[in-house]
């Protein structure tokens, strides 16, 4: 059996839960959450109509509810005939003479569950505890015996420890006494949740991202539910003569444009999101640029229909990877095609590698073609097409940039990969007019395009021709 631990994506990584009749330790620096973590598993559980227990040794009942937020605050009131607690002030009266220990701590737990008919417990800081213990060992010894008292009773307990710099917990020890283990990250700027320990079940491994928020704690996990598309049509880009330049394309590709600024990535992207509009289809249009009525203003002045697309407008330097990753699988749930815009140049740490990698595959087995427009910096010749996990998962590449042809500067592509087996190997030129892109072909008799200082076939012949006599 398994008792929820009050968030459902911690859940689905834990294999369903805490362990019931359990001893769970969750540690973590100051600040990163472990209170408002306790107390969103015991209100959980006590808007389910289920007796909870709140101990605190370090702070009263009153300051802990008085520095919620809002929502969770909200919560608690709703249901707090349920939620019961004992602080050291409302222990104090009971020793009389005598020190607070283990011993008298465990009786006090048990008989509180016992008179509240309690099964859900939090003991929130054991610190005060520790100085009472000569050794390390007597300290696991006492934890011990606590938690063994607890499972008798049918308790599932969730024990707080704060940690100081790589140490698990406060003690060493927490650790091996608990039967899971969940540490708390906090940098300062963003927040992970780790699963270390779950005896007996498997468990997801890795950091994930948390976020609180006024109703409680949101779970971001490092992997994304897999659900294969059965169904592969064929897909049109929307750009007369496209195809016959990239190939075929089916549902679940992923498409990079990359380019210095101006060759018309985004004008491209307006014809992949209208032509899906076109055939019924939903888009998402994900901009690290510009926000939403820019777009659509844009659009609409080059004669493009998309006001039916969804469009997320978000600053790339600011997001968390894991929520937003969430937030793109939860927005395409009923979507055909997504577009990400305004991606270019940056150190990506290995967060956001591996989040990048994981959104690109999860929206390939959905189904879900995916269009991709990256800025380059090079404004002649670009070889710079974008981060590996992109290159590598990507079906489709084309590369566009500017070629001086008879002094002026124009614009051409070029298809650096293909998983199609017809496509064009050669340069293209093409233009940016009043309704869009226009494909106008092959540059004639000319070499060295891609370069940006194409030279005349012909010219060259007649020099070499000259010098061979």
């Amino acid at each position: 059996m398994r008792v929820s631990t009050g968030l459902e994506r911690l859940d689905d990584l834990m294999g369903g839960g805490f362990l019931e009749k359990s001893f769970n330790l969750l540690s973590g620096t100051p600040g990163a959450g472990k209170t408002l973590f306790a107390v969103n598993y015991l209100l959980y559980h006590a808007e389910k109509d289920k007796d909870v227990l709140y101990i605190s040794l370090e702070e009263s009942w009153k300051n802990i509810i008085g520095n919620l937020p809002e929502g969770l605050r909200k919560r608690y009131e709703s249901c707090k005939n349920r939620v019961h607690y004992l602080d050291f002030g409302s222990i104090r009266p009971l020793l009389g003479k005598e020190i607070l220990n283990i011993e008298i701590l465990g009786e006090t737990i048990s008989t509180s569950m016992a008179v509240h008919n309690s099964k859900i417990i939090v003991l929130d800081g054991i610190a005060p505890l520790i100085p009472h213990f000569e050794a390390t060992k007597e300290i696991r010894m006492a934890l011990f015996e606590l938690s063994q008292r607890i499972k008798k009773m049918g308790g599932t307990m969730v024990f707080t420890s704060e940690r100081a710099g790589e140490m698990i917990s406060r003690c060493g020890v927490e650790e091996y006494v608990a039967d899971s283990v969940i540490l708390l990250h906090y940098d300062g700027s963003s927040r992970k949740i780790q699963i270390l320990k779950m005896r007996g079940s498997e468990f997801i491994y890795g950091h994930h991202g948390f976020k609180i928020e006024e109703s409680g704690i949101k779970v971001f996990p490092n992997t994304l539910p897999e659900h294969r598309s059965k169904k592969i049509e064929k897909v049109e880009f929307g750009i007369k003569g496209m195809e016959k330049i990239i190939g075929k394309m089916y549902s679940g590709d992923i498409i990079l444009l990359s380019g210095p600024p101006g060759t018309g990535k985004t004008i491209m992207a307006y014809h992949f999101a209208e032509k899906a509009l076109k055939n019924g289809d939903k888009v998402l249009f994900v901009s690290f640029k510009e926000g939403k009525e820019q777009i659509l203003k844009r659009a609409r002045e080059l004669g493009f229909k998309i006001e039916g697309i969804k469009i997320m407008h978000r600053n790339l330097f600011e997001i968390d990877p894991y929520e937003f990753m969430w937030e793109i699988y939860e927005n395409t749930k009923d979507v055909k095609r997504v577009i990400f815009e305004g991606i270019g140049h940056m150190e990506l740490s290995e967060d956001v590698k591996k989040v990048e990698y994981t959104l690109l595959r999860n929206l390939k087995m959905r189904g879900i073609t995916t269009l991709i427009t990256h800025t380059t910096s090079d404004i002649i010749s670009s070889y710079r097409l974008g981060t590996p996990g992109i290159t590598y998962l990507a079906d489709n590449i084309i590369d566009l940039r500017y070629s001086e042809i008879g002094a002026e500067l124009r614009k051409v592509l070029v298809v650096i990969k293909s998983r199609g087996l017809e496509y064009e190997k050669g340069i293209i030129e093409y233009d940016i007019g009043k309704r869009g892109i226009r494909i106008i072909g092959k540059p004639e008799s000319l070499e060295g395009v891609i370069s940006g200082t194409p030279r005349h076939l012909e010219m060259k012949k007649r020099v070499e021709k000259f010098f061979k006599g």
